[in-house]
Parts: C-alpha cells; sequence; structure tokens
C-alpha cells in the first residue's frame, strides 16, 4: 500500500509499505522512527569515526562499535 503525507511546507512524500491493516498515522509513526534511527546512524559515522576504524578482529570492531555509542552518548 502506498501512503502520501503532506508536511506544513506543502511538501510531498509518499511512503510504500507492506504492513497490512495499518492507519496513515501507524505508519507515520513508524516512518518517524525509522528516520530517528538513520540520523542516529549518521551521527555515529561523522562524529564518533565508526567509519573510519578498520580493524581486523570482530572482537575489536565490537568494542569500537560499542565506545562510539558510549561517546555519542556523551554528546
Amino acid at each position: 500500500m502506498v501512503y502520501r503525507f503532506v508536511d506544513t511546507d506543502g511538501h510531498t512524500m509518499y511512503v510504500g509499505s507492506s504492513f497490512e491493516n495499518k492507519t496513515a498515522q501507524e505508519i507515520q509513526a513508524f516512518v518517524q522512527k525509522r528516520w530517528a534511527i538513520e540520523v542516529f546512524h549518521r551521527e555515529l559515522k561523522q562524529t564518533c569515526g565508526l567509519a573510519r576504524y578498520q580493524a581486523r578482529t570482530s572482537r575489536a570492531q565490537r568494542n569500537h562499535i560499542a565506545l562510539s555509542i558510549l561517546a555519542w552518548m556523551g554528546l
């Protein structure tokens, strides 16, 4: 199903969803939560150096991700 949302500035956004029996308000709440997650990932990569780290072991990668999240929380 495709939903059409118009914000107060008149910009139109179309959202396609495979959810069945959902109202437009439920889909809009889902999209807002999804956008917040996208912003979180972008901030982790840009401000905490998550994208620039090069590690060979999975343990080092997990440690760096965890410390990046803690640093983001401190900002």
